[in-house]
């Protein structure tokens, strides 16, 4: 198709141009401050108030990850082969247990995160500004 040197060359060179050209256009969400900065910088309403969303999203995240260990476990405790029984000897139940454990983690994690929530609610209706 490009049997001529000087055009591939060419053609590559506009198409990496293009390619920043569009990649500069597309739309790019602004990232979050680190936590620690931004719950260090927090002076205003608007800035508790951006903790307490940051906390609640960080919540629902926990919430979702906890109800996919749910399902794990439960789909561990009914494999059809477990332990000595298993083809390659795999102990499910201890897997279910490990499930069982980051289902516990990310609830507590989620409480944490909900009462951090509440706490820059707080302080949001407390702020003058």
């Amino acid at each position: 198709m490009y049997n001529n040197p000087v055009k591939r060359p060419l053609s590559l060179a506009i198409a990496l141009a293009m390619g920043l050209l569009l990649d500069g256009c597309a739309g790019r969400t602004p990232q979050a401050a680190p936590l620690p900065e931004q719950i260090a910088g927090a002076r205003t309403r608007a800035d508790h108030e951006q903790l307490a969303t940051r906390y609640e999203q960080a919540a629902a995240a926990a919430q979702q990850e906890a109800q996919v260990h749910r399902e794990a476990k439960d789909r561990y405790e009914r494999f059809p082969y477990s332990g000595l029984y298993s083809p390659h000897h795999v102990n499910t139940a201890a897997f279910a247990q490990r499930c069982q454990s980051a289902i516990v983690a990310n609830e507590q994690a989620a409480q944490d995160d909900l009462a951090l929530a509440k706490l820059h609610r707080d302080l949001a209706t407390e702020t003058k500004e």
